[in-house]
């Protein structure tokens, strides 16, 4: 059977709107910049739509009840985000434009006052979160543009106030910098204190002098090495201690690999293909780096016990197509490497996926795999759980108890491949982003409720914040 409703729809959302038990249709229709609501006779037949204006083209459509009177309202994404409060009856008020949105809006409880709250697509270089006060009107949404450039990005509690805030590197004019924003309890940022004059290709946060205040360790694009800046505590950093090394390209993790309790770090030379181990004297400073040598253009670095053996290992992917397994001595020395094939792998996680006790590993390449552990430093053949494949991480992200997998995936948003705790995965649920949103990719709980929320750069001046909207359990 076929309804008209004049006019293309791009998006169509399903409920009863006027309380007769029959199900009733909502439809973005994007060139007529409405929504229509086409009433049902239950027999699979409607009634002649009828239209609602909203500001700019109609994408997509949502129900919801955004004021909690017990009645279905509609959340319309496009060129604005709009809200249309329901009546009851079929009947809906005059839409109410908040200006977030260029794509699409959906809803979600992403803080902790049970108000519904929006998510959507803020323009081609950002996303943005409207909180609801619970009555259907929604608070200003908060996006986070850092200059012209953003480099690499992580989040820790800086100022020591219980919420997470981020350091990243960014380029603003001419000049190259690392920038604070602190972290709110709801989950949003306010921008702090720019330190540091350095373009950073990636930024990691721990406490390297043990004082109790996170600190920042920066690899630099040019070459020099990495530098360490102790923090106040405060959000406020020190002067930077230089450790050089030689080469560009620097990919730095963190780990204890001399069992002394003081943070090191691991570094993969992509200039140089070469494995640094840097081990720390507690104070922010570094020793002389002891050098392996890895295949061609090593990257992504990654710690786990892959063997059981009780020190931590090191992997690498590189572009001979293969991942590398140096197993640890727990004296801050590494053994030779164990090669696993992994064409193209660019991208790679550990976590034990199947919860046999043995680390499994994640490898973006051609396509996303998983490669399950056979607890001496070796993988089995790999099994494709994602067509595609992006900076990636790996985390419990609903609360299940068994980890997923996460990617900034198809350069326009993320996907979620939900574990199943036995090596096996549900299919990837697509999550939008807004444009270009295909960046660094970090996993953290930002609102306190115990479930991670994604942290995303679009490859360029901006990044998003999406938070986790599984209910907390």
């Amino acid at each position: 059977m076929t309804t008209s409703i004049a006019g293309a729809a791009t998006d169509v959302a399903a409920g009863d709107f006027n309380g007769d038990g029959k199900t009733d249709l909502a439809l973005a229709a994007q060139y007529a910049n409405a929504v229509k609501i086409a009433l049902g006779n239950g027999d699979g037949t409607f009634q002649p739509a009828i239209s609602y204006p909203v500001t700019g083209a109609a994408l997509t459509v949502v129900t919801a009840d955004a004021n909690r009177d017990g009645k279905l309202d509609l959340v319309v994404g496009g060129g604005h985000s709009s809200v249309l409060l329901g009546n009851g009856d079929g009947i809906f008020g005059t839409a109410v434009a908040y200006g977030i949105g260029n794509r699409f809006a959906t809803v979600g409880y992403f803080n902790h006052d049970k108000a519904l709250d929006i998510v959507a697509g803020g323009g081609f270089s950002a996303i943005g979160v409207a909180f609801g006060n619970g009555d259907g009107t929604f608070r200003a949404p908060a996006q986070y543009s850092v200059g012209n450039r953003i480099d690499g990005f992580d989040a820790a509690d800086f100022d020591n106030d219980g919420h997470p805030d981020l350091v990243t590197g960014r380029l603003l004019g001419s000049s190259a910098q690392l920038l604070f924003l602190h972290g709110t309890r709801d989950g949003g940022f306010v921008p702090g204190i720019p330190f540091g004059s350095l373009a950073a290709e990636f930024v990691v946060a721990a406490d390297f002098n043990s004082d109790g205040n996170m600190d920042v360790l920066a690899a630099t694009y040019d070459g020099f090495g990495v530098l360490t800046f102790l923090g106040n505590g405060d959000g406020t950093f020190q002067a930077a201690k230089l450790t050089s090394l030689t080469g560009g390209d620097l990919w730095p993790i963190m780990g204890d690999f001399n069992h002394d309790g003081r943070p090191d770090v691991a570094v993969a030379g992509a200039d140089t293909n070469k494995l640094m181990i840097l081990l720390g004297n507690g104070d922010g400073t570094f020793q002389s780096p002891i050098t392996y040598s890895t295949k061609k253009t090593p990257q992504s670095p990654i710690t786990s016990d892959f063997n059981g053996g009780g020190n931590l290992d090191v992997a690498v992917s590189d572009n001979s197509g293969s991942v590398e397994v140096f197993l640890g001595n727990g004296d801050g020395t590494l053994q030779s490497s164990l090669v696993t094939s992994a064409p193209n792998a660019l991208y790679s996680a550990a976590a034990d996926f199947n919860r046999d006790g043995k680390p499994d590993l994640v490898v973006g390449g051609q396509g996303l795999k998983v490669f399950f552990g056979n607890g001496d430093g070796t993988f089995q053949t790999p099994v494709t759980v994602y067509t595609t494949y992006g900076p990636l991480s790996v985390s419990d992200i609903n609360g299940d108890g068994k980890i997923d997998i996460v990617t900034s995936a198809d350069f326009d948003g993320l996907a979620v491949i939900p574990g199943n705790g036995d090596g096996t995965f549900r299919p990837a649920i697509p999550v939008a982003t807004g444009d270009q949103f295909a960046g660094d990719l970090i996993l953290r709980d930002l609102n306190g409720d115990g479930l991670p929320e994604a942290i995303v750069s679009n490859l360029s001046d901006s990044f998003g914040v999406l938070l986790n909207a599984t209910r907390p359990r």
